[in-house]
């Protein structure tokens, strides 16, 4: 059952969603960041320093929320936090290739029909 009236997806699919622009946002951050260190740039450093600070909390947070419903384990949540944009990209490329996880009273209803 939808959570909205004019969207089919779920909610976990909404957060799958959303996490996955994170992890490109993350990875993006990133990339700029290293480009001002690489520059010698000091200013921009401190400026994509912070934004991407910024970014990485909000990448962490969305982790550990949806790690659980995700069925994944605290030693893969840990594992893509601590190698920043690698991590970022594991969990988009996961993401896309897994998908999310049929909640419990699916499979239980889709177990029961067989």
């Amino acid at each position: 059952m939808p959570d909205f009236a004019d969207d089919v997806s779920t909610e976990l699919e909404r957060k799958a969603k959303a996490l996955r622009f994170t992890c490109l946002l993350e990875l993006t951050t990133y990339l700029v960041l290293f480009a001002f260190i690489v520059a010698g740039n000091k200013a921009g450093v401190r400026v994509w320093g912070t934004v991407h600070g910024v970014v990485v909390m909000a990448f962490i947070a969305m982790i550990v929320m949806i790690r659980s419903e995700m069925r994944w384990t605290w030693a893969y949540a840990l594992g893509v936090i601590v190698t920043g944009p690698v991590g970022a990209l594991l969990v988009h490329r996961r993401i896309g290739s897994e998908g999310v996880p049929l909640p419990s009273w699916r499979q239980e209803q889709l177990a029961s029909q067989r």
